[in-house]
């Protein structure tokens, strides 16, 4: 197939190219080490070869979004269950019941 976007598309056409991504190349050894008759070999032959994967800008921004929507979503829901309990006590003071707990509360 031919992508539109070119050299400049982010994403990987094949196997090939997944290989040779900051995040994977050379990060792993070679099974055939020192040995290998790969005219490109993807895996690294000496440990000084081994890489660190490199953080990938785009993977950061999802997860660092991802975050903070769940930073957000805790925030909503504690939010609800501070007005439902707020809503609770309201309600109870309406019908009476929150006057007769402190006035037992402070016969005890």
């Amino acid at each position: 197939g031919y992508c539109k976007r070119g050299d400049s598309c982010q994403f990987a056409h094949g196997v090939f190219e997944c290989w040779l991504h900051p995040s994977r190349y050379r990060t792993q050894m070679c099974t055939d080490g020192t040995d290998c008759k790969r005219r490109v070999c993807f895996f690294a032959h000496l440990e000084e070869e081994i890489r660190t994967p490199e953080e990938d800008p785009e993977i950061l921004r999802v997860e660092l979004a991802a975050d903070a929507q769940r930073q957000q979503m805790q925030q909503q829901k504690q939010q609800q269950e501070v007005a439902a309990a707020l809503s609770t006590l309201m309600n109870a003071q309406h019908n009476g019941y929150l006057s007769n707990i402190q006035s037992n509360a402070y016969l005890e």
